[in-house]
């Protein structure tokens, strides 16, 4: 389950990473 969870967060933090990149741009 944690590493699960931790895939999870992992790719929501990449997601978010790429929401805010397109907002900069």
């Amino acid at each position: 389950a944690a590493a699960i969870r931790g895939g999870a967060s992992m790719v929501h933090g990449v997601q978010m990473r790429n929401a805010a990149e397109k907002l900069s741009f």
